[in-house]
């Protein structure tokens, strides 16, 4: 490999990295704004944000995001058993999470809707196209500028 194609690639993983973080700040962001309904707990606010910021999810995509990276992951039924407490607390709320057979998981529309209306959500969370525009676009600007999240 030419130098300039290893600094491509370097600059490439930069981008990269720093669209990572700025997915996780959302997704912080999110889990914030949801600490108030039905007094969840952490965990449970992380797989409510998920649903709420990236719709159907699998089981295995729930593990993915609670557990990333994990060598022996919890087991199994684990997820299980948060979205069934997850299910218990929401309900009186009127959130509803739906079971996709054979795959997964995901609000229901009228279940975004109340988490959409609730204090400070709309404010700091971002649809996901709005959230991939916003990344590129501020990969683009430090392209231009020649910064990375480094500097």
């Amino acid at each position: 490999m030419t130098k300039s194609r290893i600094e491509e690639l370097e600059d490439e993983c930069a981008q990269l990295r720093y669209r990572l973080d700025e997915i996780e700040a959302s997704m912080r962001a999110a889990e914030d704004c949801l600490l108030h309904i039905a007094n969840l707990t952490p965990t449970e606010r992380r797989i409510l944000a998920l649903l709420f910021k990236c719709g159907r999810r699998s089981q295995f995509q729930i593990e993915q995001h609670l557990y990333p990276g994990a060598i022996n992951p919890p087991a199994e039924k684990s997820i299980y058993v948060f979205i069934h407490k997850l299910r218990l607390k929401l309900a009186p709320v009127g959130i509803e999470i739906r079971t996709i057979r054979e795959f997964g998981y995901e609000l229901t529309p009228a279940s975004i809707a109340i988490i959409k209306r609730q204090p400070n959500v709309s404010n700091c969370m971002l649809a996901p196209a709005q959230l991939r525009a916003a990344v590129a676009n501020s990969i683009q600007v430090r392209v231009e500028q020649g910064t990375t999240r480094h500097d």
